[in-house]
C-alpha cells in the first residue's frame, strides 16, 4: 500500500497536458550584405562582418549568436538562389518544417528584409517539463523516432480537438503571396514615414526601428492570411460626373488659395473621390491612411491594431521614435493629423501632430501632412517641405505664441474647406446620396476585382450565407492557387474554375491588368452556366465598376 502523497505524485506525473502554439513572427532581420569589415582578427573577422553587417534584429533580446546564425543563414538563400541557372528573378520564399522565410532587397541597395514566421506547434508536457514538440508539418506517419504516441488528441479538452483539426494545412502552402504582402507593406511604409533606409544614420536607424518593428508586428493578423492580406490599391467612390467636377474645382481652389498646399486628396467613407497626387503616391498614402487587411475605414490610425498616442520626438528626425500607428484618436475636432486639440490653444505643452511623409513624387524632402474628417468625408493635405511650422510647444514663450499662431492657421483652413462656397458642407449631400444607393443596392454577384493598372479594387456587398464574409476559407485557399497559377503562366493561362466536392464553384479570370473573382455557392449549378454567368457579369459590370 502507498500512502497518500505517493498515489498524488504518481497521479500528477502520468497527467499529460498539451499545449498548442499559434503561427507568429518570430523574427525579422534587416542587414546590409555590401558591408566590408576593415578590422582583421585571424579568430573573428568573420564574426565583425557578420555585426557590421547587422543593421536591426528582432527580438533585440536574442542573443548574438542566434542573431549571427539568423543573417548568416539569409545569406546562404540569397547566394544560393543567385546561383540557380535560368531563374528571371531571386528566389525570395522558402518553407521549412518549422518556418516559412520571405526577404527582399530594397531598391537600389544592397540592404535586406527579412520577416520569418514559426509556424504552429504542439508542446507536450509531462510534470512541469516539456517531453516532446511536434509542429504541424510534421508527417503524420513518420513518428518512428518520438518516444511518444503519434495520436494524443485523448489528452486534449474538446475544444482542443477541435482546434487541432481546423489547422488548415492547404493554407500554410497558401502563405507565400501573403507574407510577401506583408513584407513590401512593411518596407514601404517605413520609407513613407522616415525615408529611404540608406539615408538615415544607423545609430538613429536602431531606434527608430525598435519603435517601428513590434508596432507594425502587432498590426499583422496571421491567422487570416489570405488574398485580402495581398490588396494593395484603392475602393473608388461612386458619384456622378457633376460632383466629380464639383470636387475637382474645390481641390484646385483649395491649391491656388493657399500657397503652402502642394497636394489634396479627398475621401468618402474612406473611398477615393478625387487625389492630385500621381497614383503611385496616391496608393501608398492611401493605403496607410485607411486600408487594413483588404478593408478600408476612415478611422483606422485611431483604433486598435494601430491607435498609438502621437509624440513630438516621433516627429523629429533624431527622436528616435517612429510616427508609424499614431494619430490624433481622441481629438474632438476631426483631425487626425494636425492640432491634437484645439479647444484650448493657450494651455502648455500642445502639439501639432503633422508628420512628414515620402513618396515617390517627392522622396528627398516629403511633405507634412495633415488630416480631418468631417461626417464620413475625409480631407488630405499635403504641405509643401519647404513650410517651417513649429508643431510642439518647448514651453519657450516666442515658441508658444508661434505654436497658436499655427494651431489657427490649421483651424482657419478646415473652417474654409467646409464652409466656403462649393465647400465640403456644401457638397456632403449629394455625395452621400450618390454612394448610399449605389452601395446599399445589392450586388447580384458575389465577386471582388483588381486593376493593376490604376490599382483599383472592388468587393461586392453580397457576402457568404453561411459566415458572412465575402469567402469562405476554402474559396480564400482557392483564390490563392488561381492567382499563383494566372499570374505565373506567362499569359498562356487567362482564366481558373475550380470546384470542391462540397463547395460551389470559384472562377478567377484575367484580362489585361484585370483580374476578377466570382463565386458561386450552388454546389448543383453545371459549368456550362457558371460560364454564362461570367459573361454575363463581365458585360455587366466592366461598364459601371467604379475605377
Amino acid at each position: 500500500m502507498h500512502g497518500p502523497e505517493i498515489v498524488s505524485a504518481t497521479v500528477l506525473q502520468s497527467k499529460t497536458k498539451i499545449e498548442i502554439k499559434d503561427k507568429k513572427i518570430s523574427s525579422v532581420i534587416i542587414f546590409d550584405s555590401s558591408v566590408k569589415s576593415e578590422y582583421y582578427d585571424e579568430y573573428s573577422t568573420q564574426n565583425i562582418r557578420d555585426d557590421e553587417k547587422l543593421i536591426y534584429y528582432y527580438p533585440s533580446s536574442d542573443s548574438i549568436i542566434i542573431k549571427r546564425q539568423q543573417m548568416s543563414l539569409v545569406e546562404g538563400l540569397i547566394s544560393m538562389s543567385s546561383l540557380l541557372i535560368g531563374r528571371k528573378e531571386l528566389i525570395n520564399y522558402v518553407k521549412t518544417r518549422q518556418y516559412e522565410i520571405v526577404f527582399k532587397k530594397i531598391k537600389d541597395s544592397e540592404i535586406v528584409v527579412c520577416f520569418i514566421m514559426q509556424l504552429p506547434y504542439y508542446i507536450k508536457v509531462q510534470a512541469g517539463e516539456t517531453v516532446d514538440v511536434e509542429f504541424t508539418e510534421d508527417d503524420i506517419y513518420d513518428k518512428r523516432n518520438n518516444q511518444y504516441s503519434n495520436d494524443f488528441s485523448y489528452d486534449l479538452s474538446s475544444k482542443s480537438r477541435n482546434s487541432l483539426k481546423n489547422i488548415n494545412q492547404t493554407q500554410e502552402e497558401n502563405n507565400r503571396e501573403p507574407l510577401l504582402s506583408i513584407l513590401d507593406k512593411f518596407i514601404e511604409t517605413f520609407t513613407l514615414l522616415h525615408g529611404e533606409v540608406v539615408n538615415i544614420e544607423k545609430k538613429y536607424l536602431l531606434y527608430i526601428l525598435e519603435d517601428f518593428v513590434p508596432a507594425f508586428i502587432e498590426t499583422i493578423d496571421l491567422n487570416t492570411l489570405s488574398i485580402t492580406t495581398s490588396m494593395n490599391g484603392f475602393y473608388f467612390a461612386p458619384v456622378e460626373r457633376q460632383v466629380q467636377i464639383s470636387i475637382i474645382n474645390l481641390v484646385e481652389n483649395i491649391i491656388r488659395d493657399y500657397n503652402e498646399v502642394s497636394h489634396v486628396s479627398i475621401l468618402f467613407d474612406a473611398h477615393m473621390l478625387y487625389s492630385t497626387l500621381d497614383s503611385l503616391s496616391s496608393k501608398i498614402l492611401y493605403n496607410y491612411l485607411v486600408m487594413h487587411n483588404g478593408i478600408a475605414m476612415n478611422d483606422k490610425l485611431c483604433n486598435e491594431p494601430y491607435g498609438r498616442f502621437p509624440t513630438s520626438s516621433s516627429l523629429e528626425k533624431k527622436g528616435g521614435f517612429s510616427a508609424f500607428g499614431r494619430s490624433n484618436k481622441f481629438s474632438g475636432d476631426g483631425f487626425i493629423f494636425g492640432p491634437t486639440s484645439t479647444n484650448d490653444q493657450n494651455s502648455k505643452g500642445n502639439l501639432i501632430f503633422s508628420p512628414k511623409v515620402f513618396l515617390p513624387c517627392n522622396p528627398d524632402k516629403g511633405y507634412k501632412l495633415l488630416v480631418f474628417t468631417y461626417n464620413e468625408i475625409m480631407v488630405v493635405i499635403l504641405f509643401n517641405p519647404e513650410l517651417d511650422l513649429n508643431t510642439t510647444d518647448n514651453f519657450d514663450k516666442n515658441t508658444h505664441s508661434e505654436l497658436n499662431k499655427n494651431f489657427q492657421f490649421f483651424l482657419d483652413m478646415k473652417n474654409q474647406i467646409i464652409n466656403c462656397n462649393g465647400g465640403i458642407s456644401e457638397l456632403y449631400e449629394n455625395v452621400f446620396e450618390q454612394f448610399m444607393s449605389i452601395m446599399n443596392s445589392m450586388d447580384s454577384f458575389r465577386f471582388f476585382y483588381i486593376n493593376k493598372s490604376n490599382y483599383a479594387i472592388r468587393r461586392s456587398n453580397r457576402l457568404l450565407g453561411t459566415t458572412k464574409t465575402l469567402m469562405s476559407s476554402i474559396e480564400g485557399d482557392c483564390v490563392l492557387k488561381a492567382t499563383k497559377v494566372i499570374n505565373t503562366s506567362d499569359e498562356s493561362i487567362d482564366s481558373f474554375v475550380f470546384k470542391s466536392s462540397n463547395e460551389g464553384w470559384v472562377v478567377c479570370r484575367k484580362s489585361l491588368d484585370r483580374t476578377f473573382y466570382l463565386f458561386f455557392e450552388d454546389s448543383k449549378i453545371p459549368l456550362s452556366k457558371v460560364l454564362d454567368e461570367c459573361s454575363i457579369f463581365e458585360a455587366a459590370h466592366f461598364n459601371s465598376i467604379f475605377i
